[in-house]
């Protein structure tokens, strides 16, 4: 007979979320490159993050240096969380970007800076953001 059910409760939920708990972390922005990809300093390293499911113009395309102020005004030099959700061909991390309760890549769909990027938006929070998605 187990006398402590708890810990072994306790145990089988730490299991559960230590792989999404070791994939969340936090750091200052410390440059952003477009609209969708910045370079966050976690410790002493810079790590390109390519924000998840959206898209915004490249800088030299129609409104592409507009996106990536927008950007810039939001995080540039603050302390962001990155949620990991996988790492692309470039290398880059790819993740959902917060600075305090603002999620900066429903941010900028939400203000027309960026599109839901469908063909790889595949969690349900793309659902959410394609109904504030700005529709020309």
């Amino acid at each position: 007979m187990n006398r402590h059910p708890y810990k072994v409760s306790i145990l089988f939920l730490l299991v559960l979320l230590a792989p999404s708990l070791c994939l969340a972390w936090s750091g200052k922005v410390v440059d952003v490159a477009d609209g969708d990809t910045i370079t966050v300093l976690r410790g002493s390293q810079r790590i390109k993050v390519r924000l998840y499911g959206i898209d915004t113009p490249e800088k030299s395309q129609w409104h592409g240096e507009n996106a990536k102020a927008f950007t810039s005004t939001q995080v540039m030099g603050k302390i962001v969380d990155v949620q990991e959700i996988d790492v692309d061909r470039y290398g880059r991390v790819v993740g959902l970007v917060s600075v305090g309760n603002l999620v900066l890549n429903r941010h900028l769909v939400e203000y027309g800076y960026a599109r839901v990027y469908h063909q790889y938006c595949r969690k349900p929070v793309c659902s959410e953001w394609s109904k504030v998605e700005m529709v020309e």
